[in-house]
């Protein structure tokens, strides 16, 4: 009977004591627990509202004419004593595409102190005109109404629906970049060569139309292939140049057919 009991204490006791170890892990593992806790408080606490991440730079990137690094800075609208994780970067890049010479942004923290904005710049290609004047992109993207003191002396494009909202339907934007197209082919050919280009007609029947700015001539391409019908112009130039009278209408808007005429004055 005394050894059973013996035998029931030690059990008891070694129950005991694993109850006590298994205890002793959890305490401890809360210990660690409630340590990071206070760590990562810590952290934020020095992250979000110390010193060492105050604003103290802002530094602006880009190639510009319109635009410029103080008045995207301004734009920007950062305080130097702004935390760097408090700025909203979406923020920032919103106000700087109010100046509608800003094509694209982007805007990144740099650590500890450097707010960093690259700016690109639209660069007008010509003027479309409609119910007003637009400037229009390389890309075909309107984004600005010429006003004061910007340049006006840009080939203009008629025959495509703008309308008040400044937004064209695809149809329209295709034939805004066929007139772009246009536009680069003629200055670039032998042809065109120091020529200036006044403007770019889209008609539903005849198709494009370009007239020149001095000496003012219009030539009629159609509704396609560009390229091969400035060829046929660049292959025939000297013959056209030679005859007597300036060129005031051309048609090159059907394969292997081209018309000239002139007038004497």
């Amino acid at each position: 009977m005394g050894i059973f009991r013996d035998r029931q204490t030690v059990k008891k006791k070694q129950q005991w004591m694993k109850r006590l170890k298994q205890l002793e892990r959890i305490l401890l593992s809360i210990a660690i627990v409630l340590v990071g806790m206070a760590s990562l408080y810590g952290i934020y606490r020095l992250v979000f509202f110390g010193s060492s991440f105050t604003v103290d730079r802002i530094v602006v990137e880009g190639s510009w004419r319109h635009l410029s690094a103080e008045r995207l800075a301004d734009l920007a609208d950062i305080r130097g004593d702004e935390n760097l994780f408090w700025i909203s970067m979406d923020q920032i890049h919103d106000r700087i595409h109010q100046n509608p010479w800003v094509r694209r942004a982007a805007v990144r923290r740099r650590l500890p102190d450097t707010i960093w904005i690259y700016a690109e710049e639209h660069e007008a290609e010509a003027i479309i005109s409609d119910s007003a004047l637009f400037y229009v992109d390389e890309y075909g993207e309107i984004f600005k109404v010429p006003e004061g003191g910007d340049d006006r002396d840009l080939p203009v494009l008629t025959g495509v629906d703008v309308g008040e909202s400044r937004k064209m339907k695809s149809g329209d934007r295709e034939k805004v970049l066929e007139m772009l197209k246009l536009i680069r082919i003629f200055s670039n050919s032998e042809f065109g060569k120091g020529i200036d280009v006044s403007e770019v007609h889209f008609d539903e029947v005849d198709g494009y139309s370009l007239t020149t700015k001095k000496r003012p001539m219009q030539i009629l391409f159609g509704h396609a292939a560009f390229d091969d019908r400035m060829s046929q112009i660049d292959k025939m130039s000297a013959a056209i140049r030679g005859h007597v009278g300036r060129i005031t209408y051309m048609m090159v808007n059907e394969p292997g057919r081209l018309i000239v005429k002139y007038s004497s004055s």
